[in-house]
Parts: structure tokens; C-alpha cells; sequence
């Protein structure tokens, strides 16, 4: 397993310690002496689309050496927060699909962030921070709105121009949808018995996938043949979108050892309202990051069509 190491600190580029600044030059980008370096920990860049991890338990270890069972794998940042003056603020995380929660974007202070290096590979980290399952389920979302409100003049005229011709727009809908709305139901009752036979030569089983050509920066198609049981179990399942669908809880070897089948950890969360489905290697495609460990698994389907396939069957 990693070496890990924590710390709660993130210096990005626009809020660098950096060499003195050269006075003299009435140039507005950095100057540099001979010699000098930058001590920039991480690009803000290398962190949109990272795994974020919480811990019901504070983060104040040093050294890890390997990361804590108990740490939940709950999303992915979508984006990073800042002033007009140069600091971070937050990151925003995308997470839901667990406990009835919808998914949601969230945002999380840098102050609650731990960056948790891994020692035997350089630029290689995770992000934990301290939450339980209440808190999750209890986090606002994001107010969108809140980004280039400083702008208010021109930002409330334009709502307020917005807001009157939505009136207006909905007036003329409310009566187009009074004329439509029986002509749908007329539609819907006339194809219902279609759809239905339709959708019987149509199921999908997990047996029927095949594995997606997903094409991804960073990261380059891993070989089955070189996985292992340890290597596999527990990484993160992304449909053919890049959306975060589930786990592999479990692989299934054959009499020579050799991985035959994975299963499916879909939808739920913390173990709570998870189906598991089971599917051939052959229908997935693995992804390893090139300077890194880090591991990603593609299907070819998305969370709701494997949710609508057969339950694992353990006898």
C-alpha cells in the first residue's frame, strides 16, 4: 500500500512565495534572480477531476502507511474558488446519488482540506477532509450565483430584465401547455403497450457489455493480464460520460487464478443502498495514470442502465 504523508496547506500560483520581485523593471510579470525557484506545492489545474476522500476521525498524523480503511471515497473537485485578489477560497466538489440525496456541488474550505502526499511517489496525492455522514447529507449547495456578484449593477439589471421576460414566457407557455397537455396523454396512452414490448428486446444484462474506447489525458489503458485482486478492488467506475458511477467491490478468478468476472458496486453510499451486479473483464476498460498509481475503471453503460440489470445472485 502508499506511504502517505498530510499536510493541510495549498500554495497556488497566483499566491506564491517567489524570488524578489525586481523593482526596478516596470514590468507587471514576476522577475526572477539568478538561481531563485519557486516553491509552488500544486496547480490549481491538477486538482479539478481529483478523488476527494472524508474521515469521521481528525486527520492528524504525519505519516501514513497506507490510507485509512475508514476513509470514503465521496466525489471529485469540479472547480476551485478565488478572490479577485489572488487567494483561494474553496474548492467545489461534486458528490450525491447516496442516502435519496440527489447530486449536488458543494463547496469546501481549503481550511478543512488535507493534502496527503504519497511518499514513494512524487505528485502523487489525495484529498481528505473531516465529515460524517449527517454532514454530508446536510451540505447546501453551491450558490452559483454568488460567482461575479461584485459586478451587482449591471449583474441585478440583467436579472431583473431576465425576470420580466420569464413572466411573460410563462404566461404564453401555461396556456400552450394547457392544448398540448391532452394531446401528450392521448400520445402516451396510444404507445405504452410498443414501448413495452420494445423494451423486452431491448434489456441490457451486465454479460452483454463490452468494454468502452475511452480516451482520457494522463492516463493510458492498463492491461488485464497485469492487474491484480489488491490492484482492483476498490477503484472507482466511471461510465462512458466520465461520471462517477460506483466501485469494484470484488473479482472473481477461474481454477487457473485468473481474473474472470468484477463486481459492480452501484449507486448508494457508505455501503447503504448499493446493488452490486457482476460483468465479464473483458467488458471493462482500465486506466493508470501515467506518473502515478492511480487507477480508473470505464463500463459501457451508464448508473441507471446497470441499476435496471439483474442483482448479483451469490448461490
Amino acid at each position: 500500500m502508499k506511504n502517505l504523508m498530510t499536510t493541510t496547506a495549498l500554495v497556488l500560483a497566483t499566491a506564491l512565495p517567489v524570488a524578489a520581485k525586481d523593482t526596478t523593471n516596470a514590468s507587471v510579470f514576476m522577475q526572477y534572480e539568478e538561481g531563485s525557484k519557486t516553491s509552488a506545492d500544486v496547480l490549481a489545474s491538477d486538482l479539478i477531476g481529483m478523488r476527494v476522500f472524508t474521515s469521521e476521525n481528525d486527520i492528524d498524523a504525519n505519516y501514513m502507511s497506507e490510507i485509512d480503511g475508514d476513509w470514503n471515497d465521496i466525489g471529485e473537485v469540479s472547480d476551485v474558488v478565488m478572490s479577485r485578489e489572488g487567494t483561494t477560497e474553496a474548492i467545489l466538489l461534486d458528490i450525491g446519488g447516496f442516502l435519496g440525496v440527489g447530486e449536488k456541488t458543494v463547496a469546501v474550505s481549503f481550511d478543512e482540506l488535507n493534502f496527503v502526499a504519497d511518499d514513494s511517489d512524487a505528485g502523487s496525492y489525495f484529498l481528505v477532509f473531516t465529515a460524517n455522514q449527517e454532514m454530508l447529507e446536510e451540505a447546501q449547495p453551491f450558490d452559483f450565483d454568488q460567482i461575479g456578484a461584485w459586478t451587482s449593477a449591471a449583474w441585478n439589471d440583467a436579472r431583473a430584465t431576465a425576470s420580466e421576460t420569464a413572466t411573460d414566457i410563462s404566461a404564453s407557455v401555461s396556456a400552450a401547455a394547457e392544448d398540448v397537455e391532452q394531446t401528450a396523454k392521448d400520445a402516451v396512452q396510444a404507445t405504452g403497450n410498443a414501448a413495452a414490448e420494445a423494451g423486452k428486446e431491448i434489456d441490457r444484462t451486465a454479460a452483454s457489455l463490452t468494454a468502452p474506447d475511452i480516451k482520457r489525458d494522463g492516463f493510458e489503458t492498463y492491461e488485464v493480464s497485469m492487474l491484480t485482486t489488491e490492484m482492483l478492488t476498490g477503484a472507482p467506475l466511471y461510465d462512458i460520460n466520465d461520471e462517477w458511477i460506483g466501485e469494484v467491490s470484488e473479482l472473481i478468478v477461474d481454477d487457473q487464478g485468473n481474473l474472470k468476472e468484477a463486481v459492480l458496486d452501484v449507486g448508494g453510499f457508505l455501503g447503504i443502498g448499493e446493488k452490486e451486479v457482476v460483468t465479464k473483464m473483458e467488458s471493462l476498460t482500465i486506466k493508470r495514470a501515467t506518473d502515478g498509481d492511480e487507477l480508473r475503471v470505464y463500463v459501457d453503460a451508464t448508473k441507471e442502465q446497470l441499476e435496471e440489470m439483474p442483482t448479483r445472485d451469490e448461490s
